[in-house]
Parts: C-alpha cells; structure tokens; sequence
C-alpha cells in the first residue's frame, strides 16, 4: 500500500489504483482525488490507520502547510513499514525570491504556510531519524515553468 500524505486532488495519479490511499483535510479537493484513489478526510498529525501498513509514503509540499509539522512527521514513520520507504519533497526557502514571495502571499493555493524551512534546516531535521527517510528531496523554483520532473526540480540529499 502506497499513502500520498496530503494527496490534494489527487494529480499525480494517472489512472485508478487501488493501492494509493490519499489523506488531505480539504474535502473538495478529496472529492475530485476519489476518481483515482481511496481517500480519507483526516489531518496528517493524526493519521487513523495502523502502525507500519504502508510500504511508501509520499509527502509533496505538504509540510509547511502543517502548524506542528513534527507531530506529522512522526506519524508518518508510525505508519511506514520497517522495510518501507518515505519521499518528502518540500519547498525551501533558500532561493531570496521565493523565500519572499511566500511571506508575502503567505498562502498557496489557499492554503497557509505556517512552517517554512530551508534545505539545511530540513536535512537536521532528518538527519537522526532511524528508518524510513532516506532520501530528501528540496524543491527550487528556478526553472522556466514548474515541473512535477522530479529529475529536473531541484536537489536531493542521502540522509
């Protein structure tokens, strides 16, 4: 089972499977991710399933829409299994223009950005935990367009 840990409207999921389970607390945005995956309304430093049942998690830019986002981050390790793996791609505010546009705007989407980080910040952050974050990716805007090219979005770390 695969957990897309603030799923959205589910974009990223091509076609129906039945092995994704998406969690987001916006329920609009749930209805339409329906089409393509399972989906639980719930907020992600409370997660309502059992300890380690997925064997991937992915968190895109999900973080810094959590006030408390470490209470999140460790549900997100209750619910990987011990083989299991955890992408965490995340904006950071290393580049000036997008470190000021966000305080600025101070919301994506309609969404607020309550925690903000940077790419050291987050690699502290990672850098003891035990099992399952191995890989991080930082998001950079400095490409012409955004891109959800994971190859050509930013850089990533082996914690």
């Amino acid at each position: 089972m695969i957990l897309d840990f603030g799923c959205g409207s589910g974009g990223i999921w091509d076609q129906e499977d039945e092995q994704v389970i998406g969690i987001d607390i916006n329920r609009s945005r749930l209805t339409i991710a329906r089409k393509r995956i399972q989906v639980v309304c719930c907020d992600g430093r409370f997660l309502p399933f059992r300890d380690r049942i997925f064997r991937q998690v992915l968190a895109d830019s999900v973080l810094e829409h959590i006030q408390g986002y470490q209470r999140a981050l460790e549900e997100i390790k209750r619910v990987t299994s011990y083989d299991g793996r955890c992408m965490i791609v995340q904006p950071v505010d290393n580049d000036p223009l997008f470190f000021l546009a966000r305080r600025v705007a101070g919301s994506w989407n309609q969404d607020k950005i309550p925690s903000k980080f940077t790419s050291g910040h987050l690699l502290k952050l990672f850098r003891f935990e035990s099992h399952c974050f191995d890989k991080l990716g930082f998001v950079y805007w400095d490409q012409p367009t955004p891109t959800h090219d994971r190859s050509r979005c930013g850089r990533s770390a082996h914690i």
